[in-house]
């Protein structure tokens, strides 16, 4: 008999960084969460999991910003759908506009700056536990 990978879909929305901070805890710990360029925030995430890979959906308007307490092990697919994406690595920021679709190791990202848009992302994790829920 083969394993069936565990599957969980969720969907949040929040109007407050705090608020997102707080929802996103349970499943990747601490983060910091940071409103767009003109402090106003607004984001909804649906989030699917099945095994060891992760979908994403980020949508929104005001844009914001991510630092996870813990990196991801693992990589990601984003494909920015009308919406671009600023990443810091070690002290440099790269850049991707809406229509772009990168391939990222997570692990080496300090900081995800989503800017105002539909963003979507699929992260695959390079070691079994990293996506334990806790």
């Amino acid at each position: 008999m083969t394993d069936i990978p565990p599957i969980f879909s969720e969907t949040s929305t929040a109007t407050d960084p705090a608020e997102a901070a707080e929802q996103m805890q349970g499943s990747y710990g601490n983060v910091m969460v940071a409103a767009g360029p003109d402090n106003r925030f607004d984001m909804e995430i649906t989030t699917c999991l099945v095994g060891g890979a992760v979908s994403h959906r980020i949508d929104t308007k005001s844009g914001a910003a991510f630092r996870f307490e813990r990196q991801f092990d693992g990589y990601a697919l984003v494909m920015l759908q009308d919406g671009g994406l600023d990443v810091s690595e070690g002290g440099k920021v790269q850049r991707w506009l809406p229509g772009a679709c990168v391939v990222l190791d997570a692990s080496r990202v300090d900081e995800w700056r989503w800017l105002g848009g539909r963003h979507d992302m699929l992260l695959v994790c390079a070691s079994p536990a990293c996506w334990t829920r806790r």
